[in-house]
């Protein structure tokens, strides 16, 4: 299986950084989005823990074709090899963060006002 990305992405690029596959592509379509080529993707994850919006899921209408999901494990890992420290360094960092702004979301609901001019109060 592979995964997709949903209407409500705000191009922050996370899941670009973190893909070990490079198949997440940006500005390829006509609404400005970034998309996933079904194809490369090996279903890690990692783009779903970094995407502070939670707009990946899995893409069920999309079957691998076996040989084709080999291949992208195999690409995987030899990115994973070269670049797997950083990729875990920049996840841990989106994940702090990505927690930080569901906090600031959920106070925005709670509490307006606080937010209203840009500022947060004391």
């Amino acid at each position: 299986m592979a995964l997709k990305i949903i209407e409500g992405c705000i191009n922050c690029g996370n899941c670009r950084h973190v893909c070990p596959t490079d198949t997440i592509r940006y500005y390829d379509t006509p609404d400005l989005q970034h998309t996933i080529e079904p194809a490369g993707c090996i279903d890690c994850n990692l783009c779903v823990d970094a995407c502070p919006v939670e707009v990946i899921e899995p893409d069920n209408a999309y079957v691998h074709d076996p040989e084709e999901l080999a291949s992208a494990k195999e690409l995987a890992a030899d990115v994973w090899k070269k670049r797997g420290a950083m990729i875990q360094t920049v996840l841990k960092v989106m994940r702090q963060r990505n927690a930080r702004w569901a906090r600031e979301r959920e106070e925005r609901r709670d509490d307006p006002e606080r937010y209203r001019s840009g500022n947060r109060l004391p």
